[in-house]
């Protein structure tokens, strides 16, 4: 989704009816009814003239005759200029199955199955940012001990090992990451956990953290984290705010974003002077939530600002086409 700048509509009711005889809204599938971060961002849709609803994923139905699909919430037809992803819990994989539904039906679908696939499956976004060519640490996956123990052997100790796959309730945060000083540790990990789960491992590198924040292709929200990344698998507390964005993290960032979507997306970075540029790109996660209180001051404002610009003019698109 490429973030251009809206064009003012004219003032309209919310629920205004189009020439089809149904709302044509932009409607989100939420199942945190009190997310901040959305709450905030329809109002920023609603400052733009134009209406959003919003509906738990088990409140759509969606039918489908030769070809041509239906979409229902809360038992009643809804036409939607645009439909957007903002599940993170527990109702993931059936929101998952009906936005690749409705996407290969030919709906508008934001944020849909594979950003939020992307955004539970860490290990798949390193493969993409390796393909993308980006600064990535390098990596290994798989079950077999005596393979992970070589290839870390290679990769150089320390390294960080990851689930495969997040629980719903931790898509967008990177819990669970495990740190080892070495080959004794590790051995010990994977002689207890390699059974029954897939993990993948990271070579550790440490240094500032710094979080960007893309929507489109303009970075528009960067701070430095306290600790360096991967010690606790944890983002530090108290960011401090970095006032101008250095052209080569904000290149990388760009690019990261892009290899994950391009949409909207939230790129952690560590400063190292072996890396290329001096820069790793540590992850990129498609449609993050943004919590207020984890940024400095009211950094989020603008960021959902822009979004909801961005999200207003492809609704507004589709609104045209629809009713050409």
């Amino acid at each position: 989704m490429d973030a251009r700048p809206a064009v003012q509509p004219a003032p309209r009711a919310s629920g205004e009816r189009h020439p089809a005889g149904r709302e044509r809204d932009i409607v989100f599938l939420c199942d945190e009814p009190d997310a901040q971060d959305l709450r905030m961002l329809r109002d920023e849709i609603s400052n733009l003239g134009a209406s959003s609803k919003q509906f738990h994923p088990n409140a759509m139905t969606i039918s489908s005759a030769s070809g041509k699909a239906q979409v229902w919430c809360q038992g009643q037809p809804h036409t939607a200029s645009v439909l957007i992803g903002w599940v993170r819990g527990q109702a993931r994989s059936a929101a998952m199955a009906k936005f690749w539904a409705l996407e290969r039906l030919g709906l508008d679908v934001v944020n849909g199955w594979g950003s939020m696939f992307l955004a539970s499956n860490p290990f798949y976004r390193s493969v993409l940012l390796h393909a993308s060519g980006l600064p990535h640490p390098p990596l290994f996956s798989g079950h077999e001990p005596r393979a992970a123990l070589s290839l870390a052997a290679r990769i150089g100790y320390p390294v960080t090992a990851h689930p495969l796959a997040l629980p719903p309730s931790q898509g967008h945060a990177p819990h669970d990451a495990l740190h080892f000083e070495d080959e004794e540790s590790l051995r010990w990990f994977f002689a207890h956990q390699v059974a029954t789960e897939h993990f993948y491992v990271h070579a550790y590198r440490g240094g500032r953290t710094l979080r960007v924040i893309c929507v489109g292709d303009t970075p528009l929200l960067s701070c430095y984290d306290d600790q360096p990344w991967g010690e606790y698998g944890l983002p530090a507390p108290g960011p401090a705010a970095l006032d101008a964005l250095p052209e080569v993290p904000a290149t990388l960032a760009v690019r990261a974003a892009a290899a994950v979507g391009r949409q909207f997306a939230l790129v952690r970075l560590a400063e190292d002077d072996l890396a290329p540029g001096g820069y790793w790109v540590l992850d990129a996660v498609p449609y993050p939530a943004l919590d207020p209180t984890g940024w400095p001051g009211g950094g989020v404002a603008p960021v959902l600002g822009h979004l909801a610009k961005a999200l207003f003019q492809r609704a507004k698109d589709g609104t045209q086409r629809s009713s050409a």
